[in-house]
């Protein structure tokens, strides 16, 4: 079982475009959710323009149901889940690697293969993961 680190929820939120705006300019710019002193909030932003001065965004803060708090909060647990999972994961194939290096170490004339035949990391070539980056 993971555990999620309550404090980087807390006091904090996340905010984006309102894409259902549908050409109503009294509907929020920005659409989004907080946690403040342990309560959800929706929260709905408004980019301001005044002649001659810097755009600002004016907030509103709407407390949200039991039921729509719940879902808020298991939102935010599970975007911070893999984060933790990820940390775990790498532990558990360091593990079995440095097994390996150490038989490896021990006997030199070993072959480049992992226990299940396929070829070791070190014997494979590298591979070219900035296709997967999204920008």
């Amino acid at each position: 079982m993971t555990t999620i680190n309550k404090d980087l929820i807390e006091n904090s939120g996340i905010m984006g475009t309102n894409d259902f705006k549908n050409g109503n300019e009294k509907a929020p710019d920005h659409k989004g959710r907080a946690k403040v002193g342990g309560l959800w909030y929706w929260v709905s932003g408004w980019t301001r323009a005044v002649p001659g001065k810097t755009p600002f965004d004016s907030l509103a803060f709407t407390l949200m149901t039991q039921d729509e708090a719940d879902k808020a909060q298991a939102k935010a647990e599970a975007r911070l889940a893999p984060q933790t999972g990820a940390g775990q994961q790498q532990q558990a194939q360091a593990q079995p690697q440095a097994q390996s290096q150490q038989a490896q170490q021990s006997n030199p004339n070993a072959s480049a293969q992992n226990p299940d035949g396929t070829p070791h990391q070190s014997a494979q070539t590298p591979v070219d993961f900035d296709d997967d980056i999204p920008f």
